[in-house]
């Protein structure tokens, strides 16, 4: 059996793929079935970022749940996955020190399917930006912060603690965690 043999039957039995180190070729033998991708790391060059984001976009329809890396450079094409994955669900991302989290936070609010509600975030450098993104996901299903992670080991202010207590007692948010 060789590799791509492998693959196929892999993701027939489970549609789940993980990988270590990715390539976005592989998902051109996937049918557009996998329902999840975790990738634990990605080389950090813009042209690879982009290709991976471009190929999930076009490839994954029936995407449930994405951990990902992405670079700033690629935000727009960051916005087309919310757009063509209607079915995701659950979104774990870690931004590097370019992405535009105000940026971050009005793509997911404009361009989130409805289906997404379950977040975790990592290497967040901008709390403050927080508070508009809470009051544009009002009206839509409660957030669910699995992990919430600030870049360089960020002290959680009794402010932002005060910040997501108050749009969880506005329903905006229904769980929430940090990571330390």
């Amino acid at each position: 059996m060789n590799f791509s043999e492998f693959i196929s039957m892999k993701i027939q039995n489970s549609h789940i793929l993980v990988f270590r180190q990715f390539d976005y070729q592989i998902l051109d033998i996937t049918g557009g079935y996998l329902n999840e991708i975790s990738i634990e790391f990605s080389l950090p060059e813009e042209i690879n970022n982009k290709k991976i984001i471009q190929a999930i976009y076009k490839k994954c329809p029936k995407l449930k749940y994405l951990k990902s890396i992405f670079l700033g450079e690629n935000i727009t094409e960051f916005e087309k996955i919310l757009i063509n994955c209607q079915y995701l669900d659950e979104l774990f991302i870690s931004v590097d020190n370019l992405f535009d989290q105000d940026k971050l936070f009005e793509i997911l609010t404009k361009s989130s399917p409805t289906s997404l509600y379950k977040f975790r975030i990592w290497n967040l450098s901008k709390p403050e930006s927080l508070k508009l993104f809470f009051d544009n996901w009002k009206g839509r299903h409660p957030m669910t912060f699995l992990e919430f992670d600030f870049k360089n080991g960020r002290d959680f202010t009794s402010d932002l603690l005060d910040l997501i207590k108050k749009y969880k007692g506005e329903r905006v948010i229904a769980n929430y965690s940090f990571r330390r």
